[in-house]
């Protein structure tokens, strides 16, 4: 549990130092290339001087900004990442308190954790290491496997996570990957082998799942309300179809169910002016169409008049 949270912390850090910095070198060679190639020749003495100004200050330069967004958004790293980062910060990262992150005994449970991370922890990937190394201020440099940090793909969690036990920090980031606002329910069997509950014992595996379950919302209540909103307070669940699947279902404060309710609606009235604005731009266009074929009968009447009173526009 403990490497789980240190594996957290480094992720989220390397997301938002070394790997935001490397997209956006990516992203900002883009854009000069970009520039580059569209930039405007120098101007001399015979050319325009509005249409080169035009060029110069509309086209041009909104040719850096737009491959900057573009390069923004392809970016995939493509090799190990190396991160430096103290021991102080890597455990605060992981949820420990400032006090608790000076620690020896905390420090050398870091250690522990580290090495554990260049070893395989999921079947379907690599090490989440590639290696460890300390500098000469003592800060330690580490060298992420980019399979670790894919460019999507990423929920939300309440950080830190629960510490109390595998089975309640299992059942914790199963529910995160469920839609809890869907009726979409889960099957009991999946559950119970995606969190490492036995099944041989029914009776018992109940009473593995309701005290994991237990322990799950004993940590959601610890959230503040303010600086974590958005998630729940508390997680119910129900069996169905005979106790084979089990729905989960997300309780949240007044607080928020107000605010979620705001959140919809407003979702909702920006759709429908997204709809209108759809219509009005088909009505738009097809009243354009309508003038321009009502222009074409004028001219094709027009000139059928002049031919037939002998009056023609080519000589």
């Amino acid at each position: 549990m403990f490497e789980f949270a240190v594996l957290g912390g480094i992720v989220m850090l390397s997301r938002t130092r070394a790997y935001k910095q490397a997209r956006h070198d990516y992203a900002l060679e883009a854009g000069r290339a970009a520039i580059e190639q569209h930039k405007p020749a120098p101007r001399y003495k015979r050319q325009d001087r509005k249409s080169y100004e035009k060029y110069r200050y509309h086209d041009f330069s909104n040719v850096g900004s737009a491959a900057y967004s573009k390069g923004h958004g392809r970016f995939k790293l493509k090799g190990p990442l190396p991160i430096t980062v103290s021991h102080a910060e890597l455990l605060r990262a992981a949820g420990l308190s400032p006090s608790q992150s000076h620690q020896t005994k905390n420090r050398r449970a870091l250690q522990s954790a580290l090495e554990r991370l260049t070893e395989p922890v999921v079947s379907a990937l690599p090490p989440a290491l590639r290696g460890i190394k300390q500098t000469g201020s003592g800060a330690l440099r580490l060298i992420i496997d980019p399979k670790w940090l894919p460019a999507s793909n990423y929920g939300r969690v309440l950080w830190p996570p629960p510490k109390s036990g595998s089975k309640i920090l299992a059942l914790y980031l199963f529910i995160a990957g469920c839609q809890l606002q869907s009726d979409i329910p889960s099957s009991i069997a999946r559950l119970y082998r995606r969190i490492g509950i036995r099944k041989q014992q029914p009776g018992h595996a109940l009473r593995v799942l309701e005290h994991a379950l237990d322990g799950v919302n004993k940590h959601l209540a610890m959230a503040k309300d303010d600086l974590e909103r958005g998630f729940p307070r508390k997680i119910r669940h129900k069996f169905i179809r005979d106790g084979q699947y089990v729905r989960f279902v997300a309780v949240y404060t007044d607080k928020e169910r107000e605010r979620r309710r705001i959140d919809k609606e407003w979702d909702e009235m920006r759709e429908a002016d997204k709809r209108q604005s759809r219509i009005t731009a088909r009505e738009k266009e097809d009243a354009e169409r309508w003038y321009d074929e009502q222009e074409k009968r004028i001219a094709a009447h027009n000139k059928r008049v002049r031919e037939k009173e002998g009056y023609y526009d080519d000589f």
